[in-house]
């Protein structure tokens, strides 16, 4: 039986592994039935949870590397997959791993490794490099990705490939993960076997469980202040900035954001050395979205903020006339009226059931009163094009909303409330 086709993606913590396998490999492995296996070294596997946004068959294996004691586990997943017709693998090891027991165990599972491709971040501290661990990972590469080239000086990128230049092995820079030269030309090219054993340093991660939203700004002030032995931590979290989750990225210092729509209970693993667990006791404490957190609440369309107007059908308008016209299509039909003062958001899960719930009314007029605005544009994204939305907020328009207005002060409150309270239901 032939042996299928297999690329280990290998490399430090933090150098975008999982980046360069979203943008640059899988596009190019396009049209085969692919499998991905992927280790996290943590208690939640936040790699796999990335990958499988993209609609991929993705293997996870958590809590430790595949160098170590899971080589049960990774030998049972490899031969699930091979049972499941796969014409191609790539294997995404742990920022602490070795990939040469990897190696060794794919190629007598009935896998052919075509590439070992060490990825490393260009910015990764210069003495870094001589850990063994790196060390070992650059020896068992059969290339080199460098990651993060476009974030540094063209003459800093110079220096900074001299060390990986050294080993005289096809280099490659990335820029955003994507890398431009053929690099799929060197599968099955390469013949050298790594060298067998394997190095594993002692690590620990930390795993914490969430709850509610965070403020963005303090939880980067506590990034801000962690000691360097911590190389590592990525997750998911809540923002009150943000109505969708957030997935954090944090590598030597640099921190990055994006937003995820993943239903995941959110989390964060810390990598490190020596880490004293009493620092997380500073992790700043969670809160309920709700409409005072409108202004911070961010919307996820295009939105306007100035005064004295407003959005009719994604036309602007003068306040006076959107008001009226408000009044006067609110007499034409029955409406539900939703109050933001009345609602509290725990989590992301809060806001799809949310929606469900608009969607699933009898309602085809949705007046959503002090709702925050992030909130409403999710809601504009996901409810069908039948429910029309009348959002009424202190700071933010929507031109994407059937109408919008600004009610910024108590003065209009009172007055828009007086007028529209008749027929609202709660």
């Amino acid at each position: 039986m032939a042996k299928i086709p297999a690329v280990v993606v290998s490399g430090f913590l933090g150098s975008g592994k999982t980046t360069f396998i979203l943008r640059s490999l899988l596009p190019r492995l396009k049209g085969r039935k692919i499998s991905v296996v992927v280790n996290d070294f943590g208690e939640v596997n936040y790699d796999k949870i990335r990958l499988y946004q993209e609609g991929l068959e993705v293997y996870g294996i958590e809590g430790n590397c595949f160098c170590c004691e899971l080589g049960g586990e990774f030998l049972n997943t490899l031969a699930s997959i091979k049972r499941q017709g796969v014409e191609f693998l790539v294997v995404e090891t742990s920022g602490v791993s070795d990939p040469s027991p990897i190696y060794y165990s794919l190629e007598s599972s009935g896998f052919s490794v075509e590439l070992i491709m060490g990825v490393f971040a260009l910015d990764i501290e210069e003495g870094l490099l001589k850990h063994p661990l790196l060390q070992a990972q650059m020896d068992a590469s059969h290339c080199f990705v460098l990651t993060k080239a476009d974030l540094l000086p063209e003459r800093e990128v110079l220096r900074k490939l001299k060390p990986f230049l050294e080993w005289q092995k096809p280099t490659f820079l990335a820029k955003e993960g994507y890398v431009e030269e053929d690099i799929e030309s060197l599968f099955g090219q390469v013949q050298e076997k790594p060298r067998s054993g394997g190095k594993h340093q002692s690590f620990e991660s930390y795993t914490l469980r969430l709850k509610g939203f965070y403020s963005k700004l303090e939880v980067e002030e506590f990034f801000r202040k962690l000691p360097r032995n911590i190389y590592r931590a990525k997750g998911i979290i809540h923002c009150l900035e943000s109505p969708l989750p957030l997935s954090l990225n944090y590598s030597f210092g640099n921190l990055i954001w994006e937003r995820l729509e993943v239903e995941e209970e959110p989390f964060l693993v810390f990598i490190g050395d020596k880490i004293d667990h009493k620092l997380f006791e500073a992790f700043p404490k969670p809160q309920r979205l709700s409409y005072i957190h409108e202004k911070q609440c961010f919307p996820l369309c295009d939105f306007d903020a100035r005064e004295g107007v407003g959005y009719i059908k994604g036309n602007l308008a003068g306040e006076l006339e959107t008001a009226e016209r408000l009044l006067e299509e609110l007499e034409e039909e029955d409406f539900l009226f939703v109050s933001g003062e009345a609602l509290s958001f725990k989590g992301f899960s809060d806001i799809k059931k949310f929606c469900e719930d608009l969607k699933n009314s009898h309602f085809k007029r949705l007046v959503l009163w002090k709702v925050p605005s992030g909130v409403v544009s999710y809601l504009l994204e996901h409810l069908p094009p039948d429910k029309l939305v009348y959002h009424l907020s202190k700071h933010y328009l929507l031109p994407k909303a059937h109408l919008s207005l600004r009610v910024d002060t108590k003065e209009k409150e009172e007055v828009l409330l007086s007028l529209i309270s008749k027929s609202f239901v709660v």
